[in-house]
């Protein structure tokens, strides 16, 4: 993942500016270096949530995410049973062979397995 890069000034009045240039307007005024970039940090996580939100491409935190489909409970149990069970995953490759094609839908296997 590419860090944002935060730039720090000093103004002359002593506030610290604190902007990402990577996220063009995210910019932040602070009393102290710490509170502007507390400031501009939180702003371009903000913006960076409008942006996914919005569905567009944001590079990055491409690579934050990584996805797992989850099988509903019954799905988990049909598919637990037959990798446990022999006789299970025997009954099904007969059926299938019976096919001549090797193709049979989930419904019909089901219903040749009892499940």
């Amino acid at each position: 993942m590419q860090n944002l890069q935060l730039t720090i000034e000093r103004e002359a009045d002593g506030r610290f500016l604190v902007e990402v240039p990577e996220l063009p307007g995210v910019l932040a005024y602070g009393a102290t270096r710490e509170a502007a970039i507390a400031r501009a940090e939180a702003l371009a996580l903000r913006v960076l949530a409008e942006r996914l939100e919005a569905g567009e491409s944001v590079p990055i935190v491409a690579n934050v995410f990584s996805l797992s489909e989850a099988q509903d409970d019954e799905s988990e149990r049909e598919t637990t049973c037959l990798a446990q069970s022999e006789s299970m995953r025997t009954r099904l490759l007969e059926a299938i062979a019976r096919d001549g094609e090797g193709a049979v839908s989930l419904e019909e296997a089901r219903a040749r397995l009892g499940i």
